[in-house]
């Protein structure tokens, strides 16, 4: 494995592009913020236990689909064997 060591002139030079990628984020913040407003109060006004039955629920869904894919890809494969 190879280290790669950064010169102060890439480092400078990576930080402005930075700083010019933060200013241009700048008038975009607000609308963003305005956007999860709803969101946000959403989750102040549900009850932490609808919170977590709903995150266990759509855990179960990921996992369900995750697997008949799985299922699905398998049969795709043998069949083209």
């Amino acid at each position: 494995m190879t280290a790669i060591a950064d010169t102060e002139e890439q480092l400078s030079k990576a930080l402005q592009e930075i700083s010019a990628w933060e200013q241009d984020q700048k008038d975009i913040w607000f609308w963003e913020k305005l956007g999860r407003l709803p969101f946000m109060l959403l989750d102040k006004l549900t009850p932490r236990f609808i919170q977590q039955k709903l995150g266990k629920l759509l855990k179960k869904w990921a996992t369900t689909y995750k697997m008949a894919a799985n299922i699905s890809y398998q049969r795709k494969a043998c069949s083209n064997t």
